[in-house]
């Protein structure tokens, strides 16, 4: 449906749909004049993404990096394509990559990493994000001078909330419901070095912690 809400003086229509892609992210953005709701989607136990939702991005992701890792790379490329104007194809997209050294051999020194597990024989995995400019820009829906809401549930409000990290200048407030946090017990930790992996490809630096962001991420 093109219209969606309905209130007094309120009349928000679908800006944008992002569907279920190889990740299982999905969102779409609302508006209403320059007020915009970027609603992200949660885990969806009924469907046919659940296997993604449930055993990659929560388990697998959050529970073994601290975030949901390969779900954050489409929400931020969603993001990017949505702040870029529609004539544009060259829209900067990131890509995660996965790499493996043999013991001989060094990590890179000329690029951000994050390690990821090791084999047998001593060999790494790591993983680097890959800079693309083959996006096409969706219209500048979202611009700095909006007032735009991030929300989401479940796992929507987990990158709802690290979204909102990644790119303070652009949201204003942050709402999400029934969330996971960063970083459980369970995981190794690596929420912040995966900010800083994603920190060097966008204009603005990230929020350097979710503390410093109280007064507009509300649970």
């Amino acid at each position: 449906a093109e219209k969606i809400f309905y209130a007094t003086k309120q009349n928000y229509s679908v800006l944008s749909y992002h569907p279920n892609d190889d990740t299982g992210f999905k969102a779409s953005l609302y508006g209403n004049g320059s007020e915009k709701i970027l609603a992200i989607c949660g885990t969806e136990p009924e469907q046919i993404y659940n296997s993604i939702d449930l055993l990659e991005a929560d388990f697998a992701d959050i529970g073994g990096y601290g975030l949901a890792l390969n779900q954050a790379v489409s929400l931020v490329n969603y993001i990017l394509r949505l702040t870029a104007d529609n004539k544009r194809t060259d829209v900067l997209q990131l890509s995660l990559e996965k790499y493996y050294i043999l013991p001989e051999e060094s990590l890179p020194t000329d690029q951000m990493y994050i390690l990821d597990d090791y084999d047998v024989v001593g060999g790494t995995y790591y993983y680097v994000l890959q800079a693309n400019h083959n996006g096409i820009g969706e219209g500048t829906l979202l611009a700095e001078g909006d007032t735009i809401t991030l929300t989401g549930h479940s796992l929507g409000g987990h990158l709802a909330a690290l979204a909102q990290r990644l790119f303070p200048q652009l949201f204003d407030q942050t709402v999400t419901f029934n969330a996971p946090g960063f970083d459980p017990i369970s995981s190794r930790r690596l929420t912040d070095e995966i900010v800083a992996l994603f920190g060097q490809y966008l204009s603005v630096s990230p929020a350097a912690t979710f503390a410093s962001l109280n007064n507009r991420l509300f649970t």
